[in-house]
This record gives structure tokens, sequence and C-alpha cells, in this order.
């Protein structure tokens, strides 16, 4: 009798926010100041120092005011804090004063998403696409967002969308091949997971996806070519993997 297979992914990437570097047109007016604060605050940001980068980025809008760049910062430093009420504050002044600013709708449809506000996360995404459609970063979170309720043609649409903007990022292949996946697209999902794995060797979840793709073909022997590979880049993983194609179930944990 056939077993009951058990469906999960590993998810490598829910979402993700942008930092702002300053912007470099000629109708950026700040003082000195402002924007030293505002580099400092970039800079503690990239580095994971996110309450220092507070600090900063409040110096550089106690200078300026209207500094919308900052505020987006700010949300960024925040939500890396868990603070979510005061990066959805963040990220919508940063809206208030620069509408057009599709960073500041990505971010907030993260903040959003993180709090499983996932309609609210998929309008904000949406407005972020509307200013500008050639921005990557809402069109990977919007189909993440889409198959967290279910929707996945439309996720599978949207992440087809941004790895076509932006071929070598290797995060919007392995979310491409959860949504094909759960799509049963398994082949498609095939070359998704391998299209990763060639951007980005150590992104252990796709070793882990592609063998679970394999597993649902039928593909035993390849799926253990996968765990082998898998074991140099994440023991513990590549081990939880071997139980699944033992087993003969296919297990797919969901992981942020």
């Amino acid at each position: 009798m056939r077993r009951t297979k058990v469906y999960g992914l590993i998810l490598i990437l829910l979402a993700v926010m942008v930092v702002q570097a300053a912007p470099t047109s000629t109708g950026f007016q700040t003082s000195g100041d402002s924007e030293s604060y505002f580099n400092q605050g970039v800079a503690a940001t990239e580095s994971g120092r996110y309450k220092e980068a507070i600090e900063s980025l409040k110096q550089a809008i106690q200078l300026r005011p209207d500094f919308a760049e900052a505020y987006n910062n700010l949300g960024v430093a925040y939500s890396k804090l868990q603070r979510n009420k005061e990066a959805t504050d963040s990220f919508e002044q940063a809206i208030r004063l620069n509408p057009k600013l599709e960073q500041a709708y990505n971010n907030l449809g993260y903040v959003y998403a993180v709090e499983r506000h996932f309609e609210k996360a998929i309008a904000a995404y949406q407005q972020s696409i509307r200013i500008n459609p050639n921005y990557m970063f809402p069109h990977l979170n919007l189909g993440m967002a889409y198959a967290e309720l279910g929707r996945i043609q439309d996720a599978v649409a949207s992440l087809t969308q941004a790895v076509r903007l932006e071929p070598d990022f290797a995060v919007a292949y392995h979310n491409l091949g959860y949504v094909l996946t759960k799509a049963g697209k398994y082949e498609e999902a095939v070359e998704a997971y391998r299209k990763a794995i060639l951007l980005k060797p150590d992104l252990a979840g796709a070793y882990h996806n592609l063998a679970v793709a394999y597993l649902e073909q039928g593909h035993r022997n390849l799926a253990l070519e996968q765990y082998r590979r898998l074991k140099t880049v994440d023991k513990d993983m590549a081990g939880r993997l071997l139980d699944v194609i033992n087993q003969d179930r296919v297990v797919i944990v969901l992981k942020q």
C-alpha cells in the first residue's frame, strides 16, 4: 500500500527588506551632519549593530525632519530588533514624506508579512511594484505572500518575474522552486533549485528541496546524491534529509 506523504518545504527567505544609501540626485538637499549620521546608520545596520543604527538615524532625522530615506532605514533597524510597531510607524512616515519611495512600501509589506497580515503585505508590495515595476524585491516578497495564502499560481507568476528581473539572485530561484514544488511542477522545480545552487553553492535548503523534488519523481538515487552534497554544507540538515529518504516520505520543514 502506498504510504501517505507528508509535505513541507525549507523556506530560505520569506521576505527581503532594503536599506537605502543616501540619494545622489541633485534634488537631495541635506546638511553634511545629517548625511553623516545617515551614513553611520547605514553602516551600523549592514553590520548588525541595530541599536547604534537607530541612534544615528534619529540624529539624522532630528537635523532633517523630512528625511524620508532615514525613516525608511530606521524602520529596517527597528524591524531587525522585532520592534514591529515602531518599524511600521517609521515606514509609514517615510511614505508620507515621499509617496514614491518604493523601498518603504516593500519594507512595510515585510513587517505585515512577519505579523502574518498577508493581505496588507500584498497591497504594500503591489504599490511598490506600481511605482517601479523593475524593482525585484517586491516581486520576490509578493510571491511568498501569495504562497502563504495558498495562491500558488499567483506566487509562481510573481517569482518568475523576480528571476527575470535579477537572474543572478539565488534566493529568488530557490523560492521559485518552492512554489513550483507546491504546484506539483517537479521538473521545473528541479531546474530552479539547480540554478539556485549554481549561483550559491552554500544554499543548504536548495539541496534539501531539490532532493524532495527528486523523491516526488521517484528518483531516490538522485535524492541521495543531494544528501551527500548537503553533508558538506549543513550536516544537521543532511541528517534530517536522510531520515526523510529512508522513511520514503517527503517532509519539507518550514524554516525562516
